[in-house]
This record gives structure tokens, C-alpha cells and sequence, in this order.
């Protein structure tokens, strides 16, 4: 059978819908979860309704790397760390080519605390997850990522690193530069409070 022949639910309103479908025809909801942004403004009844849903597609296949991705994302809303480690992970074995998963991985390692409070090994995961996102696509947003994690923790720590976080603002602002919204959007995500760069 296709891919394209599988039926699921929506997780809104629970229609059938086709394995491609990334909107609900019906309540126009969306079907998978991609993007923080998606899950950012749901209240918490439908959030729950919808780790259900992902809950259900995974228990039913373990290999739907969609499913895995949208539930890893509605735990970094809830800011439940390890079960959304755990679900990126699982994504990342079945998706090789997807910078937005290798981006929120290096999110999810920091788990809401500034890179200072972090120890060495989440810290050189992230970075990790980071060049990989870059290798897939040379977003400024990830160098600024990038700079922020190496002004924080190697920076404040005295630890020398290359690149220091300088160069990777260059790089960033070489590429086109880092909206401020995208930047509010950023640490907003990350839970902490934008640095002082003049420090």
C-alpha cells in the first residue's frame, strides 16, 4: 500500500484524512506539527488533544517521523525536556535532511537554561546540532544561535573557543543579519532572556 493510501485523524476534530494532507480540509487545523510557531499560541486542552493524536500515529507506527517531530515540539511547549528529547531523537533517526529538527534538538539540549548553567556535554551537543543545521541551510538565525551559546558559556567561563561568539555574529551578519522579531522569537523559544553583548 502507498503512503498516500494510509489514512489518518486529525487532531483537532478527528476527521480521515490522507498520510500528504498538512491541513485539515474540515477545521482547517494544521495536521503535523513543523514549526514552534504552530504550537506556540495552542491552549493547553488542544495541545493535550493533539499529543494524543501523535500518541495514537506513534503507537500504531513507530517509524512515522512526522508524528515523532510534532510530539517533540508539543513537549518543548511544555517545556517537558527529556520526553522532547526523546521524540526528536526518535526523528532523527528517520530524517537525515531537515535543519528545522537539528535546530530544536540544540534547543531542546540547553532545556530552558542559559548555556552557563549547562555542562559540557549539552552544550557541545547543541553545537553539534547547530552545524548541522548550517550544513543543511546557511540560516543567519543559527550562527546567531551559534554566538549566543558561545558568548554564554565559553565566553562568561574564560574558556577560549573557535569560533569565538564575534566571529559568529560576523557570519550571521555576513548572511543577511537577524531580525530583532526573529530574535525575541529565539530566546522566547530558548525560555531565557536575550545577553548583554556590550559585557
Amino acid at each position: 500500500m502507498e503512503v498516500s493510501a494510509k489514512s489518518i485523524k486529525c487532531p483537532n476534530c478527528g476527521a480521515n484524512l490522507s498520510m500528504t494532507d498538512k491541513q485539515c480540509m474540515y477545521c482547517k487545523s494544521p495536521v503535523v506539527i513543523s514549526t514552534f510557531s504552530s504550537v506556540d499560541k495552542m491552549p493547553l486542552p488542544l495541545l493535550n488533544k493533539y499529543v494524543s493524536s501523535y500518541r495514537e500515529r506513534i503507537s500504531t507506527d513507530g517509524n512515522d517521523s512526522a508524528a515523532q517531530f510534532s510530539i517533540g515540539l508539543c513537549f518543548l511547549k511544555l517545556k517537558l525536556y527529556p520526553q522532547a528529547k526523546q521524540a526528536i531523537d526518535k526523528a532523527m533517526q528517520l530524517i537525515f535532511d531537515s535543519a528545522d529538527l537539528y535546530f530544536y534538538a540544540a534547543v531542546i539540549e540547553l532545556a530552558g537554561k542559559k548555556p552557563y548553567l549547562n555542562k559540557r556535554p549539552q552544550i557541545d551537543a547543541a553545537l553539534s546540532y547547530l552545524d548541522a543545521a548550517f550544513s543543511l541551510d546557511m540560516r543567519p538565525v543559527f550562527k546567531f544561535f551559534e554566538a549566543y551559546i558561545r558568548y554564554d558559556y565559553f565566553y562568561r567561563n574564560y574558556l577560549n573557543a573557535s569560533p569565538n561568539f564575534g566571529e559568529c555574529l560576523e557570519m550571521a551578519n555576513a548572511l543577511g543579519g537577524v531580525s530583532e522579531a526573529d530574535k525575541q522569537e529565539l530566546f522566547r523559544l530558548l525560555n531565557v532572556p536575550a545577553p548583554d553583548w556590550r559585557r
